[in-house]
């Protein structure tokens, strides 16, 4: 990835470099744990059916776990963007949303600190759709279809795993065509292969955001791929 990048780019690689890290931890713990020879009389070999039952659900929930983690640091991603954009450039928070005077006496030390934080919080509820088009109609910065159709699919598992036991939802069915409504989506949840996406996005939008708005730059680290 690019040598330097925004603060939210660096804390972005940083929390898929503990994905990664977590991932190998687990790795390791299961190697260790099939070599054992289980005692059948240890409370945690009667509360379950079998080791290998015990290590496959583990790791398919740990997925799970590590998918949910990585749409949580991308939507960071974007929420701190958004803030780096508005504090750098407070003319961009320009609308015809209004303001009371009260919210103007309460924070007339830090207004536009206000304005930004209110602004964002309000954005990170909507859709990432209504998020892209927030960047295109505000920003002048346009996504790809092709990249928002892999982010739209990537919030939708995420929401399947939180919200419907990785069954795919009738609501999200028009991204997985290949799916039927009820069906699981294990084989969507690919973190290595969401993570090499979120990444794409996510240089390919600070590269723009510092080119448009002059955010400042830090050395970014690496993710440690070995």
């Amino acid at each position: 990835m690019a040598s330097a990048g925004t603060v939210a780019l660096k804390a972005l690689v940083h929390g898929i470099a503990e994905i990664r890290q977590f991932e190998k931890d687990y790795d390791i713990w299961q190697e260790a744990v099939a070599s054992m020879v289980p005692d059948e009389d240890h409370p945690y070999c009667r509360a379950l059916p079998g080791y290998d039952h015990a290590i496959n659900s583990h790791g398919a929930l740990l997925r799970d776990w590590e998918f949910i983690a990585l749409v949580a640091f991308l939507d960071a991603y974007i929420e701190d963007s958004l803030l780096a954009v508005f504090r750098a450039q407070p003319l961009v928070l320009a609308s015809s949303r209004k303001i009371t005077y009260e919210e103007v006496l309460k924070n007339r030390d830090v207004l536009i600190e206000h304005l930004a934080q209110r602004e964002v919080a309000s954005l990170m509820y909507e859709s990432h759709d209504d998020i892209l088009k927030f960047f295109e109609m505000r920003l002048s910065i346009t996504v790809p279809d092709n990249v928002q159709q892999n982010l739209n699919r990537l919030k939708s598992v995420r929401n399947c795993l939180v919200h419907n036991r990785r069954k795919l939802h009738q609501k999200y069915a028009g991204h997985f065509p290949a799916l039927k409504v009820g069906e699981d989506l294990a084989a969507y949840v690919d973190v290595p292969d969401a993570s090499a996406m979120v990444l794409a996005f996510a240089e390919f939008l600070d590269m723009r955001l510092i080119e448009k708005y002059e955010i400042p730059i830090q050395q970014a680290t690496p993710c440690d791929d070995s």
